[in-house]
C-alpha cells in the first residue's frame, strides 16, 4: 500500500526542504526592502517550487530504480519495493512537473525557462549520461542543484544578472562538491555494487580528499568575500566569518582522520560514524546564503 511516507520518500522531501529554504532566502534578498512583498505570487511560486522538486526527484528515482535496488543505502525506496508501480510513479513525475511549469508560467517566462532547463541538466544530461559515466559529474551536476536560487531570485524581481545572485548560485553550486564527495566516501561500497564512478571509486579516498578541500577552500573563500558581492555587516561578522574558520578546521580535522585511517566506525553497523564536517558543511550553506541577506535588510535601516 502506498502511503504519505512513501511519497514523501520517493520526492526526497528532506531535500525538497532544503531546496525551498535556500530558495526563500534567494526570494527575500532579491526583493527590495521597503517595496511591499505580494505574498499571493510568492505563495504561487513556492506552491510551484514544490511540486517541480517533488516531480523531478520522482523522475529520478524512476530512472535510476536499478541502481537504485543495487545499493544498500536505497533499495529500501517504494519504487524497489514495488510499492508503487514505475509507470505511476512516471505519471505522478509528469503531472506534478506540468502543474509546476504551468504555475511558473504565470509568474514569469523566464522563471519557466530556467525552470525546463533545470530539468534538462538534472534527469537528462546528469541522470542518464554524466552520472553514469564520470567519476567527477558532481562538477557540472551541481549547476541544476544550484538552479532554485536563479528561479526563486528572478521569481522574487530580482536580475540574471545581478552580483548577488552570482554570489548565492556560486555559493549553492561550491558547496555541492564537498557534500557530495563526502557522502560518496561515507558510502564508497553502495557506489561500488551500484555501479556509479564516483571519485573514491574511480580515483581512491586521497584525490577525493584533496578534491574537497580544493572546493571547501573556494567555497569559504567565497563566502570572506561576500562584502565583494553585497552588502555586508553585522551578520557577516557574527555568523559568515566564525563558521567559515569552523568549516575549515572541521575540515583538516576530517582529512587527517582519513588520512590516519582513524575515522570512527559505528560498532552496530560497521559503517563508518558521520563526521562533525559533513554537519558544518550543511550549516554553513544556510549560513553564508542568510548572513548577506540578513546583512542586506539590516542596510535599509540604517
Amino acid at each position: 500500500m502506498f502511503l504519505l511516507k512513501d511519497f514523501l520518500v520517493l520526492s526526497k522531501f528532506r531535500i525538497v526542504v532544503f531546496v525551498l529554504i535556500s530558495a526563500l532566502l534567494a526570494y527575500v534578498c532579491a526583493t527590495p526592502v521597503g517595496s511591499q512583498i505580494d505574498l499571493g505570487v510568492m505563495l504561487l511560486f513556492f506552491i510551484a517550487l514544490y511540486l517541480f522538486s517533488s516531480g523531478i526527484f520522482i523522475l529520478n528515482q524512476v530512472q535510476e530504480i536499478n541502481i537504485d535496488a543495487k545499493m544498500p543505502r536505497t533499495n529500501q525506496r517504494p519504487l524497489v519495493l514495488k510499492k508503487i508501480s514505475v509507470s505511476a510513479a512516471l505519471f505522478l513525475s509528469i503531472v506534478l512537473t506540468s502543474i509546476s511549469f504551468f504555475l511558473f508560467f504565470i509568474i514569469n517566462v523566464e522563471v519557466l525557462v530556467l525552470a525546463v532547463i533545470g530539468l534538462i541538466l538534472y534527469n537528462g544530461l546528469y541522470t542518464m549520461w554524466w552520472k553514469k559515466k564520470w567519476a567527477f559529474a558532481a562538477v557540472p551536476g551541481a549547476i541544476p542543484g544550484a538552479m532554485p536560487v536563479c528561479l526563486a531570485y528572478v521569481a522574487g524581481g530580482g536580475s540574471l544578472f545581478s552580483q548577488e545572485l552570482y554570489y548565492l548560485f556560486l555559493i549553492m553550486f561550491l558547496w555541492q562538491m564537498p557534500h557530495f564527495w563526502y557522502l560518496a566516501l561515507h558510502y564508497k561500497d553502495d557506489y561500488i555494487k551500484g555501479g556509479v564512478p564516483v571519485l573514491p571509486t574511480v580515483y581512491g579516498d586521497k584525490t577525493t580528499l584533496y578534491q574537497m578541500g580544493i572546493y571547501t577552500f573556494i567555497y569559504i573563500g567565497l563566502a570572506l568575500s561576500a562584502p565583494v558581492y553585497i552588502p555586508s555587516r553585522y551578520f557577516y561578522l557574527l555568523l559568515t566569518i566564525p563558521v567559515a574558520f569552523k568549516l575549515l578546521y572541521e575540515f583538516f580535522n576530517f582529512f587527517y582522520d582519513c588520512v590516519k585511517n582513524s575515522w570512527q566506525v559505528n560498532g552496530e553497523t560497521g559503517k563508518r560514524k558521520l563526521s562533525p564536517f559533513f554537519m558544518w558543511i550543511n550549516i554553513s550553506l544556510i549560513v553564508f546564503l542568510s548572513a548577506p541577506v540578513l546583512d542586506k535588510l539590516l542596510f535599509y535601516f540604517k
